[in-house]
């Protein structure tokens, strides 16, 4: 069987990167005849040297996109282009383009770009607030439906959708049921490793681009208002460098500078190494359809204090309550953190993370996966959904 995974890796670094890093490896362990499609020279290594993975032995394709074709559109042209190929299936990310109809497709769903042209909420600021932005969101909107589907899925084709959230908002949005709840995979047993010997300290961390979607002002308000003794780290990529200004002269204006650091851009190792030593994770964005980096806390020992709503953290990953806890208020978050600080122990047992953030491990992903092909090629009608 001819597999074609179309997909740019270290265009946008993070956990989608290392959930069609696994899908590679779960594709290249079981035999089938691989191919990366990509229009990145040196993305597929990036991606495995960020998450310290072996690349998988797979066949690449390089396809040149012209230069003012960004992602996903790329991805659109590099499609158009492999189907001449005559693959047997064809592997996406969040969006499948309309030149794949008639073909297998199985998506792995993030929360994409179809959806968010419907769910205004999820649109970034910088899409909202300069003029620039609101033009460039403007034409997106226009031309996402012209090369992605957006309405009727192809009955070939099948979603993987990474949470309840993202599987209500794409089943709805495309009127389809076939799609799947596959939680994306975490490096648990990892981590778990890495934390045997660890000591922790009393260090609350919270990960995340620095986007204002992320909310981590609500994080540094709470965290004035603590009055354990206590440090903060708040690690991310550099997305909006006016957020980031933003974000220090508040902690200077607050007076927490020698309490709450911010660090851009950090090595894998090092937000590995602090994981370990921290108590508390806290994830403050309102709109997180999953949010992977609250499990590699968890795998950690960290207790996860997550925003309480219809998002992936609160529902999927500490089950509303039942392997962490939840805030509402800048009120409530700060009292979180203080008993947690005093108690840590306590709430480690109560909440079970660690075995909870087992439940998320690549190994579970890759078998979970590798289930679903089996299945699905024992019958192409998609019976498995039925099931």
């Amino acid at each position: 069987m001819k597999i074609a995974m179309i997909h740019d890796f270290s265009v946008n670094k993070g956990g989608g990167d290392f959930v069609m890093l696994n899908i590679l490896r779960v594709l290249s362990d079981a035999g089938y005849e691989t191919t990366l499609i990509t229009s990145t020279t040196s993305g597929l290594k990036e991606a495995a040297e960020l998450f310290d993975e072996e690349i998988p032995e797979v066949n690449i394709k390089y396809i040149k996109v012209p230069i003012f074709l960004k992602h996903p559109y790329s991805i659109a042209y590099m499609a158009k282009k492999a189907k001449n190929e005559r693959y047997d299936l064809y592997v996406f990310s969040d969006d499948v383009p309309k030149y794949m109809k008639g073909e297998k497709v199985i998506c792995y769903v993030h929360y994409p770009h179809i959806a968010r042209v419907k769910h205004l909420e999820f649109v970034a600021e910088r899409y909202k607030k300069s003029i620039n932005g609101r033009i460039k969101f403007f034409l997106h909107k226009r031309l996402i439906p012209k090369f992605f589907e957006h309405k009727n899925i192809s009955n070939k084709w099948l979603l993987l959708a990474n949470s309840s959230l993202t599987y209500v908002h794409v089943s709805e949005l495309l009127n389809t049921n076939r799609i799947i709840l596959l939680y994306p995979p975490v490096q648990a047993k990892r981590i778990i490793a890495l934390t045997k010997d660890s000591q922790k300290e009393d260090l609350v961390i919270a990960i995340g681009r620095f986007e204002p979607e992320r909310k981590y002002e609500d994080l540094i308000y709470a965290l004035k208002k603590v009055k354990t003794n206590y440090k903060a780290l708040i690690i991310g990529y550099s997305y909006d460098d006016n957020y980031v200004k933003h974000l220090e002269k508040m902690i200077k204006n607050i007076d927490v500078t020698d309490k709450v650091e911010l660090l851009l851009n950090a090595d894998r190792k090092y937000v590995l190494s602090s994981l370990t030593k921290a108590k508390i994770i806290v994830h403050t964005a309102i709109r997180e359809p999953f949010g992977m980096a609250i499990v590699e806390g968890m795998a950690a020992g960290c207790i996860p204090v997550v925003r309480q709503g219809f998002n992936g953290p609160w529902i999927d990953i500490v089950q509303s309550g039942k392997y962490g806890t939840g805030f509402n208020s800048v009120d409530k978050l700060a009292l979180i953190i203080h008993n947690i600080l005093r108690n840590y122990e306590r709430y480690k047992i109560m909440y079970n993370v660690v075995d909870r953030a087992l439940y998320f491990d690549t190994s579970n992903f890759r078998s979970h996966f590798l289930n679903i092909m089996l299945k699905n090629y024992e019958n192409s009608n998609f019976d498995i959904l039925k099931q």
